[in-house]
């Protein structure tokens, strides 16, 4: 089986993304994006490409034609938040990583016809690479980052405190781009990524794996994230207003002073999760699991809250004014 991920650099962060392969046999963008500090070093670059490769798919259906939107930016080029794709060709440089029969083959690209394609960059040859540690600093050096340009980075794997605002799979918070907004994320593998402030209005995150994210103060106005898997992941303060959660998992989520107006709930798990001092006035969470979550202090005025299940939720202080409890669950609540 060929398997074959884009890796790019762009203001000293390594992106990449896999490619899933079709009934037809034609490469399709896959679901992985993740993200590493190029300083991270060859062996934290080589281990997410590994995982790409590792994910690609097979058989995958083939797009509609009607889904591909001439005017909107890929996945890929979304989440590295360039807003065109001669921006993209201006500030990043590009690498086709393919793996067949345990041989690595890495070719500089070059973004052709407005983003609708690819190229090998002419005179730049293609290179291999085992399947180990060299192969991250194979790449690094495919895409034209040294060993010099490693040595002048932040020495971020010194710094305990700077350490932990980082990731293994996530940005520097003080590089990444935020910007992603109407971005078709739908499966995409992003867990553990730091999203803190992401603009993610509009976004297509559904069936995504943000499990144990940061999306801390982040703006998801009237984004989709329908089945996606939002375990252990940080919402608080995040703006949710209109999004459609609707069967997702957000079983022990952090949803601190989140805003939920007019959200979508239904059949979602949010046991355990902490709403407190959230704002879910005239949110749908009918069918909802809250059991053991707390909502202290929360507003859910107008609420629907039919057939919800509120076993040992904490609502000391919630505002529940007008809000439609009708079959619901609720023994134990505190």
């Amino acid at each position: 089986m060929r398997r074959a991920c884009d890796v790019c650099l762009s203001e000293a962060t390594i992106y990449v993304m896999s490619w899933d392969r079709t009934v037809t046999g034609l490469s399709v963008g896959g679901t992985f994006l993740q993200s590493v500090p190029a300083a991270a070093g060859e062996t934290a670059v080589g281990d997410v490409i590994l995982k790409a490769l590792e994910s690609v798919r097979e058989n995958v259906p083939v797009p509609h034609p009607d889904s591909r939107n001439a005017g909107k930016l890929d996945p890929f080029t979304a989440f590295m938040g360039f807003t065109s794709y001669r921006e993209f060709q201006k500030g990043a440089k590009v690498c086709k990583v393919t793996l067949r029969d345990e041989a690595v083959r890495i070719q500089p690209q070059r973004i052709v016809d407005g983003g609708r394609g690819q190229e090998p960059v002419r005179g730049a040859e293609a290179s291999s690479a085992p399947l180990s540690k060299e192969l991250g600093a194979a790449v690094l050096k495919a895409l034209g980052y040294t060993a010099e340009a490693m040595s002048a980075e932040p020495d971020i794997t010194g710094q305990a405190d700077r350490k932990a605002m980082i990731p293994a799979n996530g940005h520097d918070p003080g590089i990444r781009r935020r910007d992603m907004r109407g971005a078709d994320l739908h499966g995409a593998l992003l867990k553990g990524m730091d999203l803190a402030g992401a603009d993610l209005r509009d976004a297509d995150l559904s069936d995504a794996d943000l499990t144990g994210a940061d999306l801390t103060g982040a703006d998801l106005r009237e984004a989709i994230l329908v089945r996606a898997d939002l375990s252990g992941a940080n919402l608080s303060g995040a703006d949710l207003s209109g999004a459609d959660l609707s069967d997702a998992e957000l079983y022990q989520g952090l949803l601190i002073g989140a805003r939920l107006v007019h959200s979508r709930a239904n059949s979602t798990n949010l046991a355990k999760a902490d709403l407190s001092d959230a704002d879910l006035r005239d949110s749908d969470l009918t069918g909802a699991s809250l059991n053991g979550a707390n909502l202290r202090n929360a507003i859910l005025q107008r609420a629907r809250l039919r057939e919800a299940y509120l076993v040992g939720t904490i609502l000391d202080g919630a505002d529940l004014a007008e809000a439609d409890l009708t079959d619901s669950e609720r023994t134990g609540n505190s």
